[in-house]
């Protein structure tokens, strides 16, 4: 059972910045790489906090500052991945015109 009150009062706290603690720059990588699960289904925290700031998202990132870090990397992430992607296959259809 979810504590509403406490819940968005935690929630608030965080998006303040009053938490403490920064995540290391290690696991921001591994994470804008992998992407985050949050629960799946319904979330009583989600729904009374709002999604950017639910229970499953404090519990992964010390402050919203690193939250909004994440987005921001895992963005530039998808971005530089679909890019590359876009090279290696320009690369492959170049060298097949250049054999003929």
């Amino acid at each position: 059972m979810i504590d509403i009150k406490e819940d968005k009062r935690l929630a608030a706290q965080w998006m303040e910045e009053l938490s403490t603690g920064t995540m290391d720059s290690e696991s921001m990588a591994d994470l804008a790489q992998s992407g985050i699960e949050t629960c799946e289904g319904y979330c009583g925290s989600r729904e009374y906090t709002g999604v950017d700031c639910c229970r499953c998202i404090r519990e992964l990132f010390p402050s919203y500052a690193d939250y909004k870090l994440y987005l921001e990397a895992r963005m530039r992430f998808k971005t530089l991945y679909s890019l590359g992607l876009l090279a290696q296959r320009v690369s492959t259809e170049t060298k097949g015109e250049n054999k003929k």
